[in-house]
This record gives C-alpha cells, structure tokens and sequence, in this order.
C-alpha cells in the first residue's frame, strides 16, 4: 500500500511538472536570445518553398494549397501566385539534426483591396497537442510571436485566413533542438504500465 501511494505521488508530481508547460501567444515582434532570420535565398515557385536559417543554417518548410512564390536576393517574402494566401504551414525540413522549435515570429502583411484581411487563426502544435489563437488582421503590420515555456516544444505553426493575406514576412526562429519530448499523457501511459507490470511481476512472483 506505501509503495502504490509512493508510485501516485511521484505521478502526480510528474503530471504537475508537465501541464505547466505551455505555448504563449504574443501580439507584436518580441525576439527571442539566439533567434535567427529565415531568408529565401533563391526565386521559388510551389506549393512548398524552403528557406534558411541564417546562423544555424537549418532548413525550414513553407508550405501551402496555393502555389507560393518567393523573391532572390534573400528577401523573407513569401507570397501567392494568384495574389493570395489562405493557408501556411512551417516546419523544419526533414532529415535535418534539429526536429524541434521553441519560438517563431512571423507578419502577415495585408493591403486593403488586394486581400480581405479577416481573421487568422493560428495553430501551434507541439509536443502536447495543438496550441490555437485567433488574431484579426490590420493593414500593414500583423507581427505574432509564437514562444514556449517550461519544457514545451514546437513541431509546426499553420495559419489559415478565409479571407486570405498578401504574404507572409520576416519569419524568425530560434531554440532549435533535436529532441521531441513525449506527450505527458503519452509518459503518464508509459508510468502506468510499468507500475502495472511491476505489479504483475510481484505476483506472479510470489505465487510460486
């Protein structure tokens, strides 16, 4: 009996560490320590362009359902062919050292008459599920910082706008990792099992 409270609390106290982890969302542009310009080095044209990061020199996804186009000469302008986006997805290329992300700042730039300039809905996922926050867009300047706390970790950042957004600019990223921390319900799982398999073990054990 001790040692089945022993085993809850250290749980409990495991849950507690993990669900103090979070995904914060912040209007404006707010740098992070280390955080790196992502530039398009070269004209791109498809439904996935690719920049880089310019000190870790990792590669990083801009995906989309419009063909998104990208400007030389190192620009950080990524825009559709047919003049507007509706959805973005970012994510760090596969195959790479570093599969995780701790910040991503971004601005959506929106110029009356060309498109609706509505409401993004931004979504976040990372080691524990989705992160969603809902922003309307302004003309001009539309800057989201995207920081994490407390363990967590991003995989992706997707924005979808019905009305559509002219490009997207100036993404940032830093604290780049290539560690993937498991969901807690996922470790909460994993810590039931093997007590339930320690468990099973005793008994067994001592019935023979």
């Amino acid at each position: 009996m001790k040692g089945m409270i022993v085993g809850l609390t250290l749980l409990i106290a495991l849950w507690s560490s993990l669900a103090q982890a979070d995904v914060i969302f912040t209007l404006g542009n707010h740098p992070q320590p280390g955080e790196e310009n992502i530039l398009f080095n070269s004209g791109q044209i498809g439904t996935t362009v690719t920049g880089e990061a310019i000190q870790s020199h990792i590669l990083v996804d801009f995906s989309s359902q419009e063909t998104l186009m990208t400007t030389a000469n190192g620009q950080a302008v990524a825009e559709a062919q047919n003049g507007v986006i509706n959805d973005i997805t970012i994510n760090l290329a596969q195959g790479q050292t570093f599969s995780t992300f701790g910040d991503f700042i971004f601005n959506l730039g929106c110029q009356p008459g060309s498109a609706g300039c509505g409401e993004a809905t931004v979504t976040a996922m990372a080691n524990d599920g989705p992160h969603t926050f809902k922003y309307t867009l302004g003309t001009g300047v539309n800057f989201l910082t995207i920081t994490t706390a407390n363990g967590e970790r991003l995989i992706s950042v997707s924005i979808e706008d019905a009305s559509g957004f002219d490009q997207l600019t100036q993404p940032r990223i830093s604290g780049l990792s290539g560690l993937t921390v498991p969901e807690p319900a996922t470790m909460l799982l994993i810590g039931s099992g093997l007590i339930g398999l320690v468990g099973y073990g005793r008994k067994r054990f001592f019935k023979k």
